[in-house]
This record gives C-alpha cells, sequence and structure tokens, in this order.
C-alpha cells in the first residue's frame, strides 16, 4: 500500500514522504527497547520489528540517568527484564513528566492511600502497557502490581511494607487478588497475627493447627460441640478474633491499609474495612501464618467467616 497526496505541481501527485514513514512506522513496522544478555551482562537496543516479528533493525538504546536510576531501583520488585521497564517509561509520552497538568505523570508525590488509588486508576486508563504493569511478574517475596506504585510515586527503598512514598507519609501493602478468587498470604511473624492465631486457637482448644487449617476443618471442629450455647459464644469469640487479626493483616509492617487489585479493578482497603473487605482461607504453617483473600470472591468459595455465619444459623 502506497500513500501519495495531491502536489502542488500540476496534475502531478507526489508520494509524501512524511506520511509514508509515519505509516511504516506505524502500521507496517513495530519499535521496542530489548534486552541482549551476552552471559551476564545486559544490553539495551532500541530494536524495529516487521509486522510478523522478524527483526529488521537494532542500534544500542541512549537512556537518560534519571531513567537509569529509576529502572535499577525498580528492578528490585520485578521478574521483568530491563527493557520492558525502560519500554513502559517510553511509551508513557508526555506523561512521563511528573509536572503534567492533569496530574498523571509517573513518579509523583503520594499525598495519601486515596490518591494513590485515583492516580493509578488515571495512569492504567490512559495507558494500557501501565495497567499491564499491574501484573508483572514480582521478584522475591515483593507483591505483583509493586512495582507499578513504585513508577507512578516517589518512592523510599525501605523493605516494609511493599509502599512507602519517599516522605514516609504513605505506607501500602500491595496485594493481588487474580480474579477475585485468589488468596495471598501475610508474611511470618508480620504485626500481631501469630497472637490472634494462638488466640483463635485457645477458643476451640487447638494447641497446634499443623501445615493446614482450612475453614473445612472448622466446619468439623464445630459439628462436634453438642452444647448449643457453648457452641454459639465459641462462634461468637471466633468472629471477633478473625475481624482483629484482618484489622492486623491490613496494618501489618505498619502500613495504612492495603492496596488491592484485581480483575475487577483496584481498590483501597483500610483497617477499618477489613473485616468485611477481607476474609480467611486457612491458618498455615503450625499457625504462623495466614491465607486470606480479597473483597471479590465468590459465595460458592468456603471461609472461615460464611462457616462461622453457617454455623450460627443451625440449631
Amino acid at each position: 500500500m502506497i500513500i501519495y497526496c495531491r502536489s502542488k505541481v500540476a496534475g502531478r501527485l507526489q508520494m509524501h514522504e512524511r506520511i509514508l514513514r509515519n505509516f511504516v512506522k506505524q502500521v507496517l513496522l513495530s519499535e521496542e527497547i530489548v534486552t541482549v544478555y551476552r552471559g551476564k551482562e545486559a544490553k539495551l537496543y532500541d530494536a524495529t520489528f516487521d509486522k510478523d516479528g522478524k527483526l529488521i533493525s537494532a542500534a544500542p538504546h541512549v537512556t537518560s540517568a534519571a531513567d537509569d536510576e529509576l529502572v535499577s531501583r525498580i528492578q528490585f520488585t520485578t521478574a521483568v527484564p530491563p527493557a520492558a521497564i525502560y519500554n513502559l517509561i517510553a511509551s508513557m509520552g508526555p506523561l512521563k513528566n511528573p509536572q503534567n497538568p492533569d496530574g498523571t505523570g509517573l513518579q509523583q508525590v503520594a499525598y495519601n492511600p486515596q490518591n494513590v488509588v485515583s492516580t493509578i486508576e488515571s495512569l492504567t486508563k490512559a495507558n494500557p502497557e501501565f495497567e499491564e504493569s499491574l501484573r508483572w511478574r514480582p521478584a522475591n517475596e515483593q507483591g505483583r502490581g509493586e512495582a507499578t506504585l513504585k513508577l507512578a510515586f516517589k518512592f523510599s527503598d525501605a523493605k516494609e511494607p511493599d509502599f512507602v512514598s519517599a516522605d514516609g507519609e504513605v505506607r501500602l501493602s500491595v496485594k493481588y487478588f487474580g480474579d477475585g478468587t485468589t488468596s495471598v498470604r501475610s508474611g511470618v511473624g508480620g504485626g500481631s497475627i501469630a497472637t490472634f492465631i494462638s488466640e483463635f486457637g485457645k477458643i476451640l482448644g487447638i494447641r497446634n493447627f499443623g501445615k493446614t487449617y482450612s475453614g473445612a476443618d472448622l466446619r468439623t471442629d464445630l459439628n462436634m460441640i453438642s452444647n448449643p450455647a457453648q457452641k454459639l459464644d465459641i462462634i461468637k469469640k471466633c468472629t471477633s478474633t478473625l475481624d482483629k487479626m484482618k484489622v492486623d493483616l491490613a496494618k501489618a509492617h505498619g502500613a495504612q491499609g492495603i492496596f488491592g487489585h484485581d480483575s475487577s479493578g483496584i481498590y483501597y482497603i483500610s483497617p477499618e474495612d477489613a473485616p468485611t473487605k477481607l476474609s480467611v482461607k486457612s491458618i498455615r504453617e503450625s499457625g504462623s501464618r495466614v491465607e486470606f483473600y480479597g473483597p471479590h470472591l465468590p459465595s460458592h468459595y468456603t471461609t472461615m467467616e460464611r462457616v462461622l455465619e453457617e454455623a450460627a444459623r443451625v440449631p
């Protein structure tokens, strides 16, 4: 396909070189930054591919000192190669500037948890590649989505919680709940979780929860209680303890709450909302960790809260 435009030369059609170059670049060719590894050494290249994915050309990619510093810090949070991070930064175009008039630039100042959520929503709507970063594979114990927050906002290198703003005023755990059915685990020994798990065990007369204690196990233990009044008292105490446990999960490592995201969107879960937004799947590793779901879990999934509600309705 060739693009022509009318020339000032009477009666002649002349190919417009600028339009043709743009057409080839935007439709027939794609450009991206790629990482090439030689042993442990990684180098970046600007690569051009045709529509079938065949490499046409490549040249060393020239980076800025500011981008290099940001990428080196982001790399600790994600398993994607450096080129993916550089590509995302480049794809932001005018949104790369933190002083962007609409407030959707990279490396902004985080003011509060609600501001973090609204800014990430704006950025994901403005750029599909930025939205994809929420699902980048995390590195080590980092949360999926941690890199996204650290691209969007100036941040501290503090290890816990997952995101700490540069001034330390905003502190958030980052949790990814998949399609709503993905559970996540608390850190080992985080906050007062072990204390609440121990309290939960004492209510039920359990000294050791073993490798995994699930909602199904809780149902079995409740069904063994024959005295209705005693059973109702235990249900109330278990519910209260789970609520306190979930508040603690939202405040783990000094966090102000959870930046949560799943296939339905992103949201902030405050410690005050945690009892109704989170639900416990199981107690893990001999009572040292809790596995829990986010707010969009389908109704047919078993949780400890649902087992307790079911038991309370049974005479």
